[in-house]
C-alpha cells in the first residue's frame, strides 16, 4: 500500500506540475488562472510533504493528518491509499529508526546544535581532554607515586597517541 500511495503522489506531482506551467502561460489570457497556480502550489507541497511522511513514518497514525490533506487537495487514490496502509507496512521504517539511533549511541547529542557529533577518535582510542590526563600525571609525580621517568615517559605516550 505504502510503496502505491507513493508511485500515485509522484505521478499526482508531475500531473501538477505540469498544470502549474500551463497555469503559468494562461495568467496573461484568463485573469482566474491565478486561483490554479495558487491551488496547483498548494497541492505540489502536500504532496511533497506525503512523500516525506511516508518515508519517515513508523505508524499509521504517523499519516492521517497528511493522508486527509492528499485526499482532498491532490491525490484522491493516494490518500485512499495512505488512508488504507497498516502498521506492518512500516517495519521498515521502524528497524532503519532502530540502526539510526545504535549509530548515534556512541555520539554526544549537542543541544545548542540539535545534533549528534562523533567525538575525536584517533587510533581507535577516544581523545580525551589531554590537559587534565597530564595535570592527572603531575599530581601523581607531585605525589611521589609516579617518578619523574614515568612520568616523562607516560607523557610522551600521552601526546604520541594525538
Amino acid at each position: 500500500m505504502k510503496t502505491a500511495a507513493k508511485v500515485f503522489l509522484i505521478i499526482g506531482l508531475v500531473f501538477s506540475s505540469i498544470l502549474l506551467l500551463i497555469s503559468f502561460i494562461l495568467v496573461f489570457y484568463l485573469p482566474f488562472s491565478i486561483i490554479l497556480i495558487i491551488w496547483d502550489i498548494i497541492s505540489i507541497l502536500i504532496t511533497c510533504g506525503s512523500l516525506n511522511y511516508l518515508n519517515k513514518a513508523t505508524c499509521k497514525s504517523d499519516l492521517i493528518t497528511i493522508a486527509i490533506l492528499t485526499l482532498i487537495f491532490c491525490n484522491l487514490i493516494a490518500g485512499i491509499l495512505m488512508l488504507c496502509c497498516q502498521d506492518s507496512d512500516f517495519e521498515e521504517n521502524i528497524d532503519e529508526n532502530k540502526e539510526d539511533d545504535e549509530e548515534n549511541e556512541d555520539n554526544y547529542y549537542n543541544d545548542e546544535e540539535e545534533e549528534y557529533i562523533k567525538p575525536i577518535k584517533a587510533k581507535k582510542k577516544v581523545v580525551t581532554n589531554i590537559a587534565a590526563d597530564l595535570k592527572v600525571l603531575f599530581e601523581l609525580k607531585e605525589q611521589g607515586i609516579l617518578s619523574e621517568e614515568e612520568f616523562k615517559e607516560k607523557k610522551e605516550k600521552l601526546l604520541k597517541d594525538l
